[in-house]
């Protein structure tokens, strides 16, 4: 990334017109001279007048250079900084919460570090085609042998240790909740929405964003959130219509709201109020930390059905760090030296390995519980990629050391299924070759492969990818009000709850005919098993 020569932070800034501003806030978001003048209403050439301009202003050589400008020094986290000076002084922690992925601000900060803005300048739009790989539910199988003829510049090279394959179009059998757009680096998130591909690859794409709206009732969303395995879904929105994305003067009295679903985003409640800022963090089976920031201090809270608690920072904490949630409800966080993890209480859970000098980076855990934690490490022994490695420890869930598995450079999954694949991001320069910015990609971790999949990539977004839930699902349908799933398939059995259209239930592959009905044995998006009428189901 490049690095804008002027105004510094400590110069006088531009004042900027609305519509610089706006060139500005699309310049960011990668439009070409084109779609910035379809998008503000004006000539192409009016669309290149303004871009000169803009760069003539500041000094800088490209747009590029003027889009890092934007995002730099307007974007949320450097509001952050600015209003509370040296709140992320040592930036160990605040790269340890990015990592982790529990705090929207961190989250944005690393994400807004990483996107690459290539091929600014160009009025063409590449074109890819790309065959499925494979994840089903349970026995997870290798990736395919690529395509007869890949895409342009569709593989090659290598990221983190693994090879990069050429790309897929879909994962079969799975179901995919994205976010699109990058909070706090140049507006809210833009949109949010479900992939839902069936055995052959055929991929099926759902808008949330409409619901959520309705359900904000006013309020204007600023990021999106979900547990990796989709089992809570959450937003954050603010009173503030103009700069809940982030962009504008800090206002401490500035309400916000967190809003969670249970049902894959068919239905959203109301989870807490804050004020200030407030982010969502890490969220797993059924809990949620949401962070609250004030120019003064810091408060975290674990959010759930049950209620809210303040979690406090033990002694021993590192300055200004973000605790991680775990899903038996512990919390922790990072200790002051950047290396260990500590408990709630102030105990010692995970002691770093006795060669490493630097900060956590990321900490994960597994359906099964083991915890895996990585160090961007630089070694006192040999190890591969010495020179800016991370070394990867895997953990038991009491914090005894198994193995150190692996040391990739950079990687940094947004979550696990089970031992063989992970999934998360990777920008169009990490990825090498394929163009326009940030990709979801699955890591498959025997093969050591990593496959950018295009199915779930859309131009002129950050394509978070929030969760990835392997399997077939049956979507509720066209029952005119919601659709009993019961503990037996029998009409009078107990109804374990009404899911209304729209909400995904696990096929669990049986069927049985009882009552002149055809029944399909399910599991709810809460995880109990039970049955429910085929009719209403596809």
């Amino acid at each position: 990334m490049t690095t804008p020569t002027k105004p510094r932070p400590d110069n006088p800034e531009v004042k900027w017109t609305p519509r610089q501003k706006q060139v500005l806030d699309l310049l960011v978001k990668r439009y070409t001279n084109g779609q910035i003048g379809e998008a503000l209403g004006i000539s192409l050439d009016g669309a290149k007048w303004h871009v000169s301009e803009i760069i003539s202003i500041l000094g800088v050589d490209s747009r590029e250079e003027a889009a890092d400008y934007w995002r730099e020094y307007n974007g949320l986290p450097a509001r952050v900084r600015r209003v509370a000076a040296g709140l992320f002084a040592g930036g160990a922690a605040l790269r340890w919460a990015a990592a982790a992925g529990i705090a929207a601000l961190a989250v944005v900060a690393g994400i807004a570090a990483l996107v690459t803005l290539q091929a600014l300048g160009s009025e063409e739009t590449p074109s890819a085609t790309a065959t499925a790989t494979s994840i089903p539910g349970g026995a997870v199988t290798p990736v395919p042998s690529p395509p007869a003829t890949p895409p342009p510049g569709g593989g090659g090279g290598t990221y983190a240790g693994f090879s990069i394959a050429p790309p897929a179009q879909s994962v079969p059998s799975s179901v995919v909740y994205q976010a699109q757009g990058c909070w706090g680096c140049d507006g809210p998130d833009a949109g949010f929405v479900r992939y839902m591909t069936d055995a052959q690859g055929a991929t099926r794409m759902e808008d949330l964003r409409p619901g959520t709206l309705a359900a904000a009732n006013g309020w204007a969303i600023s990021a999106y959130s979900a547990a990796p395995d989709g089992s809570m879904l959450a937003f954050a929105a603010c009173e503030d219509t103009e700069y809940c994305g982030g962009l504008g003067p800090f206002r401490p009295e500035l309400r916000w709201r967190i809003f969670w679903s249970f049902d894959g985003g068919v239905s959203w409640s109301v989870a807490g109020e804050y004020v200030g800022w407030a982010w969502i963090g890490s969220i797993e089976n059924g809990r949620m930390l949401v962070s609250e920031y004030s120019p003064e201090q810091e408060r975290y809270f674990l959010v759930t059905t049950a209620g809210s608690r303040r979690v406090e920072a033990p002694a021993g904490t590192a300055e200004y760090s973000v605790p991680t949630l775990l899903r038996d409800g512990r919390v922790l966080f990072l200790a002051a030296n950047s290396k260990d993890l500590l408990n709630e209480d102030g105990s010692t859970f995970i002691v770093a390995p006795s060669d490493i000098d630097r900060q956590i980076s990321y900490v994960r855990e597994e359906p099964d519980g083991r915890i895996r934690i990585g160090w961007n490490f630089v070694p006192t022994g040999p190890r591969p990629d010495p020179a800016n490695g991370f070394v990867e420890a895997v953990y038991s869930a009491q914090g005894t050391l198994l193995t150190t598995e692996r040391v990739y450079q950079g990687f940094l999954p947004t979550g696990y299924l089970g031992d063989e694949y992970a999934f998360g991001n990777l920008d169009s320069f990490q990825l090498d070759r394929i163009p326009y910015g940030n990709y979801p990609v699955l890591y498959d971790l025997k093969a050591g492969t990593v496959t950018p999949i295009l199915g779930w990539f859309k131009e002129s977004s950050r394509n978070r990818l929030l969760a990835l839930l392997p399997g077939t699902f049956l979507r509720v349908a066209n029952t005119g009000d919601c659709l009993n799933v019961r503990a037996e398939p029998d009409t009078g059995a107990q109804a374990l709850r009404c899911y209304r259209d729209g909400v995904l239930l696990r096929d669990r592959g049986e069927t049985r005919e009882a009552g002149g009905i055809t029944w399909r044995a399910v599991t709810t998006p809460d995880g109990r098993e039970g049955w429910a009428s085929g009719e209403f189901l596809e």
